[in-house]
């Protein structure tokens, strides 16, 4: 099989347009509903407590939202997957296995943030229009800052995660997603607090034991600490979408 066959922009192009019409109405009706409520309670806010909304407090209002709908969206990619006649006309369209992913991946991370940060900012706008005829004037939020830029890497990072539930379970593809990562966390935490509590009994608890402790060998104080963090930002994600390429691949057998 030739590159040119593997992936071609414009079946990648068609792909996304069929996929983006699919989900569209039931994501805008999502946020619609999302920017109706917050407008609603911000507007409230602004009424009763006579103070400005900085954008510390807009943000942790908005962003919880953003983070748990873009895990469910990102579970629910490829809702055709969970019925075995729809999952048959998807997995025999024209167009690879690498190309299916790719769209699948881009619309529920990039377009998925993109139609959010519009989201956020229609709601900005609404409440800051408000506000100036409740003679209360809120800022314009600047959504592309240090800290705002921060939060939707640590989205894009994380999001794989249950992308790959999209292809991996047939039903319920978000709650098992949560349960399996929660069994996997737990299993982690379990067992690097076992090998911390062998390899310091005799001067740790499992309340106190802490990475910054100097006393510690530099594996538990620095590297193991430097190795997670280059996990988390360069490993995790492509790893969970290799993964989900050939799970996939699995479905399409």
């Amino acid at each position: 099989m030739n590159e040119h066959f593997i992936f071609n922009f414009n079946r990648v192009f068609y792909l996304a347009k069929r996929q983006i019409r699919l989900i569209l109405p039931s994501l805008l009706l999502w946020m619609a509903g999302a920017a109706g409520i917050f407008t609603f309670i911000l507007l409230l806010q602004l009424i009763f407590d006579h103070h400005s909304i900085p954008q510390i407090e807009f943000l942790g209002m908005v962003m919880p939202t953003f983070f748990i709908g873009g895990y469910v969206f990102a579970a629910t990619t490829f809702k055709e997957l969970q019925s075995t006649y729809r999952s048959y006309l998807l997995l025999m369209l024209p167009a690879s296995r690498l190309e299916k992913l790719f769209v699948g991946w881009f619309i529920s991370s990039l377009f998925y943030t993109l139609v959010s940060l519009l989201t956020m900012f229609v709601i900005n706008l609404i409440t800051l229009i408000m506000s100036n005829l409740l003679g209360n004037p809120i800022p314009l939020f600047n959504l592309f800052s240090k800290e705002m830029l921060l939060r939707l890497a640590i989205f894009l990072v994380t999001q794989p995660i249950f992308f790959l539930g999209a292809f991996y379970f047939r039903k319920g593809n978000f709650f098992k997603t949560i349960l399996a990562l929660s069994l996997t966390m737990l299993g982690i935490m379990i067992y690097i607090l076992i090998v911390m509590k062998l390899t310091f009994h005799h001067s740790y608890t499992v309340i106190n034991l802490k990475f910054e402790s100097e006393d510690m060998p530099d594996l538990y104080r620095v590297i193991i600490p430097t190795v997670s963090k280059i996990f988390f930002w360069y490993i995790m994600a492509p790893f969970f979408l290799i993964v989900s390429y050939f799970s996939l691949k699995e479905r399409e057998a």
